[in-house]
């Protein structure tokens, strides 16, 4: 097994020593940094953390902003320091599932309150480098990338000296070529590389001679003499694949696999990577494939009437969180938002061509309440049998929802659930539209709304981990969303929705949806965060 190498008492020192490193002068400081990042590297400071930023330094304003990962690289040995720090500060471990996870990196999410912007620490302890679904070579540069870094005064941070991350881009690239790249580079179907990665090269290039690039190469002991090459070759595919074998050849010791399992384990991994994909998309699935929490997910349920901002918060949460987190968002009511199933389209279908009711919807201020009590009025047969196949055909998609809903909190993810099914009000709000035939004289009505009661039960039985309630005025909510509802309907949701609870261990909070919607969203995911243990 590959093990990190220990520095030597020399290297060692050199780190120490490096207090203040060379300073990068600057005309101005960078100004947008966000307030979460600041207290990281204020923490990192003044716990005497050795670190640096070690990859595309030339957007580090980017990565400042919250925009891109913060890439650092830290010194092994402090590595639970560094995790009892970020864990201080608000940021959360997520892992990767199997097929993404390498060793020696860690990932680390936080929330800027501010700017409700999640910042993505990509904790390096190794350099673990090489090609996706791989990374099949663990470098050991470590020490000698923290003795030499530099202090960037506009950002307030250490990153690696530009000589040093010249010879590793380098280095990347050529680790990350594969077979497959090689001969779809000779059949003229791959092309070159993207304009960000010139755009680095050119960054690095103006900072540094090809002398300290070639004192970088002996620095980092690299004894294959076409490597010094890379002070003096330009950027292309072409140049990456000739040094390709020469650098392989170089880092054979700290290569992680032998080639056949190498090989092997990179394929499984793209095959679990694709078969993962095209199941969740044909199956619906919770499937994780970027990061979960090992504790355990998070299940938040958004419920307020028409008008509230429901929609718009759940799309924030969803735009904030699914670039880094596995996310899997539900809706659980009845109407069209989620899609409707086979079967409902059916019924839908058949009530338009067959329909025999008169019973007409009305939407206008004089539109009927719904009565909160058990009472009824009588409806006609038909009405009925459609009514009953239709909370049937509801009951069963939300028992289908509530197991997807189950399986993805245990994976880890984020669930979001737009809705959530109760059992104390009934006929509206999501709760049980048959209470009233519980107590019918007929022994199959009876049957019928105690399947779909089991349903809601069993919705109560696992309720969400936080509950947000988005409330407001039903005149404003009516002027926000006009012609949805009668306001005396609209009345009875809202104050319904006050009235609902949950069972422990539910957390439940009550938003002012009147307020502006960045404030809102601030405290939507302050508390979500929060409660994400």
């Amino acid at each position: 097994m590959h093990t990190i190498e220990q520095p030597s008492n020399e290297i060692g020192s050199a780190v120490e020593a490096v207090v203040p490193p060379n300073t990068v002068r600057v005309t101005a400081p960078f100004h947008d940094k966000l307030e979460l990042i600041g207290h990281l590297l204020n923490a990192l400071h003044a716990a005497d953390i050795r670190y640096c930023h070690w990859k595309s330094s030339e957007h580090l304003d980017a990565s400042m902003k919250g925009e891109t990962d913060m890439d650092i690289l830290f010194d092994p040995l402090q590595q639970n320091e560094v995790a009892g720090l970020l864990q201080q500060l608000g940021f959360k471990k997520f892992v990767a599932p199997g097929w993404r996870a390498y060793p020696g990196i860690a990932d680390f999410i936080g929330l800027d309150l501010p700017s409700g912007k999640i910042i993505h620490v990509h904790a390096h302890f190794a350099l673990t480098l090489g090609e996706a679904f791989l990374k099949g070579y663990q470098l050991p540069f470590v020490y000698q990338i923290l003795a030499a870094r530099v202090y960037d005064a506009a950002f307030d941070l250490y990153r690696i000296a530009p000589a040093h991350e010249l010879v590793l881009l380098y280095i990347r690239l050529a680790l990350k070529t594969t077979h497959r790249d090689v001969l779809r580079f000779r059949l003229g179907k791959k092309p070159e590389y993207p304009a960000n990665i010139f755009r680095e090269y050119k960054w690095l290039k103006q900072r540094c001679t090809p002398g300290d690039v070639s004192a970088a190469i002996e620095c980092f002991q690299l004894q294959q003499p076409s490597i010094f090459r890379i002070a003096e070759l330009p950027l292309s595919r072409a140049n990456i694949i000739a040094l390709r074998s020469h650098v392989r050849k170089a880092l054979l010791p700290h290569k992680l696999f032998s080639p056949l399992e190498g090989n092997m384990l990179r394929w499984y991994r793209e095959m679990v990577a694709v078969w993962r994909r095209k199941w969740m998309g044909a199956m619906g699935q919770p499937k994780p494939a970027k990061r979960t929490h090992p504790n355990g997910g998070l299940v938040i349920a958004l419920i307020g009437a028409d008008g509230s901002g429901k929609s718009t918060v759940i799309a924030d949460l969803q735009g904030t969180f699914k670039k880094k987190i596995d996310i899997c968002t539900v809706y659980m009511g009845k109407g069209r938002a989620g899609g409707l199933s086979l079967s409902r389209q059916l019924l839908a279908a058949s009530k338009k061509k067959y329909r025999t009711g008169k019973e007409k919807k009305t939407v206008g201020e004089n539109a009927p309440v719904p009565a909160a009590s058990t009472v009824q009025k009588p409806v006609k047969l038909s009405q009925l049998i459609y009514r009953c196949i239709e909370a049937l055909i509801v009951a069963n998609e939300r028992n289908r929802k509530l197991a997807i809903v189950a399986k993805a909190r245990k994976q880890g993810m984020l669930v979001i659930c737009d809705r959530f099914p109760q059992n104390i009000q009934h006929g509206y709000n999501d709760g049980p539209a048959l209470q009233h035939l519980r107590s019918a004289k007929n022994p199959v009505l009876r049957a019928i709304a105690y399947l779909e009661n089991r349903v809601h039960k069993k919705a109560v039985a696992q309720p969400p981990d936080l509950v947000i309630k988005l409330v407001a005025d039903p005149v404003l909510l009516r002027q926000r969303k006009p012609g949805t509802a009668a306001l005396p309907i609209l009345t009875q949701k809202v104050d319904g929705i006050k009235a609902l609870h949950f069972a422990a261990p539910s957390v439940v909070v009550t938003i002012d949806a009147a307020k502006p919607l960045h404030e809102v969203l601030a405290e939507v995911k302050g508390q979500l965060w929060n409660e994400w243990k």
